[in-house]
C-alpha cells in the first residue's frame, strides 16, 4: 500500500484502499462497527465528509435535533457545535473540487 501522490490533488496525501474487494457477511457486518479490516464506522466516515464539506469544520454529531416529553414540549435542544477544524479551508475547498 504505496503511498501516491498526484499534482492535480495539491497537498492532498492518497492511499491504496484497504477495503477487501469480497466480503461475506459477517465481514460486512464487522466493518459497519468498525472492525475487522476497516476500523472506521459509518459515523466517523459521515463525519469526515461533512466536514470537508464544511469548509473543514468537524461538527459535533448528533443523532436527533431534539427530546421531546409525552406532552410534546422540547426537553432538549442539539445546538450546532464545533468539535475542531479538521483542515484548512482551503484544503476542503481542494477536496470540493
Amino acid at each position: 500500500n504505496e503511498d501516491v501522490y498526484a499534482e492535480e490533488f495539491g497537498d492532498l496525501l492518497a492511499t491504496k484502499s484497504l477495503y477487501p474487494p469480497k466480503l461475506d457477511k459477517p465481514g460486512t457486518a464487522l466493518t459497519g462497527m468498525g472492525q475487522g479490516s476497516l476500523t472506521s464506522t459509518p459515523m466517523q466516515m459521515a463525519m469526515v465528509t461533512a466536514a470537508l464539506a464544511n469548509d473543514g469544520k468537524l461538527m459535533q454529531p448528533h443523532i436527533v435535533e431534539e427530546l421531546r416529553g409525552p406532552d410534546l414540549s422540547t426537553l432538549e435542544t442539539n445546538e450546532p457545535a464545533e468539535m475542531s477544524q479538521a483542515v484548512s479551508p482551503e484544503t476542503a475547498k481542494k477536496v470540493q473540487e
